[in-house]
């Protein structure tokens, strides 16, 4: 396995290097709204231990968004993370995702 992630990195930086040629061809939007949604059923469904390492698993690709985001030059973006009707969820649940948005 530890052989293949070389290949696998080579291959995402091809992947993403033709992405970035497409879309420098298109017009992009001027602002990007993103809806956080579905870390608690990622971190059911992959097994993990808590909701806190599906929301930080979340936190992670959502910085590699934010880092594409301004490498294509899309100059806003909103995160919606949580609603009001989270905050009246099990309290170690609101941790943990404040947590994450806190980090």
């Amino acid at each position: 396995m530890i052989g293949t992630l070389p290949v696998k990195r080579a291959l995402y930086y091809l992947y993403e290097r033709r992405l970035l040629a497409e879309l420098r061809r298109r017009a992009l939007p001027e602002h990007l709204g993103m809806i956080q949604d579905g870390h608690r059923r990622y971190s059911r469904e992959a097994g993990l231990g808590d909701f806190g390492e599906g929301y930080r698993r979340g936190a992670t690709k959502t910085e590699a968004v934010l880092s594409w985001c301004l490498e294509v030059g899309i100059p806003m973006v909103t995160l919606w993370w949580l609603s009001v009707e989270n905050l009246h969820r099990d309290p170690d649940d609101v941790a943990a995702v404040l947590e994450v948005i806190e980090a």
